[in-house]
């Protein structure tokens, strides 16, 4: 049995007795202290609910799996909205740009989350789906003007290296632990089409984090 029921169960046998053994002044008095309590009680009770749904502000994360496979250093922030809706940005840089023919060398990706299955605690975990927007620039060779390496088994062909720009938009699904102490644990994982090429780009990974 819960404070609240306790208290009810109190008050209903002391307006009970007083009834029976009091004036009709010491009745109504006695009603009017008994509202006032209810009143509080039930005030703590609806901050009690919106405490157990409450979010924090913000989140920053670095994504380990990038940082330790593909040496691409991945951070996000994302600004919590309510326990449903989340905002926010991924930024990228990669440093083994010159090993990889193809890959990003950088990348922008906003992003919006819907979580789903949520609603307890202070929301903003678990399941979610995710719809993003990535601007990235890659490793690119520009073929308009070749120059040529002569060998004594042939010629090799020479092409300028550049940096090309394109953008993408994707969508993604992912899962979100959060402690009470507010460390976080995110898996993701999305792709989607280039507006340039229309390639396939990936985004996703195992990303550490801390909500504040």
């Amino acid at each position: 049995m819960n404070m609240k029921k306790l208290i009810l169960i109190v008050l209903f046998f002391n307006v009970a007795f007083y009834g029976f053994s009091q004036t009709d002044d010491t009745n109504k008095e006695l009603l009017r202290t008994t509202e006032k309590i209810l009143d509080v009680l039930s005030q703590q009770t609806d901050e009690a609910k919106a405490a157990s749904i409450r979010v924090t502000a913000n989140e920053i994360g670095l994504n380990v799996f990038n940082l330790a496979f593909p040496r691409i250093l991945t951070i996000s922030y994302e600004r919590i909205k309510n326990s449903e809706i989340g905002f926010g940005l991924t930024a990228s840089i990669c440093f083994n740009s010159d090993e990889l023919d193809l890959g990003d060398k950088f990348a922008f990706t906003p992003f919006f989350r819907y979580y789903f299955f949520s609603k307890k605690d202070y929301g903003s975990k678990g399941f979610y789906y995710e719809t993003f927007l990535k601007f990235f620039g890659y490793k690119d060779y520009d073929y308009s003007y070749p120059s040529y390496t002569y060998f004594d088994v042939g010629y090799g062909i020479n092409y300028k290296e550049k940096t090309a720009f394109d953008a993408a938009l994707g969508v993604g699904l992912g899962y979100k632990f959060v402690s009470r102490g507010g460390f976080v644990l995110d898996l993701n994982l999305g792709g989607g089409r280039s507006f340039g090429n229309g390639d396939f780009v990936g985004r996703g990974g195992i990303t550490f984090g801390y909500r504040f």
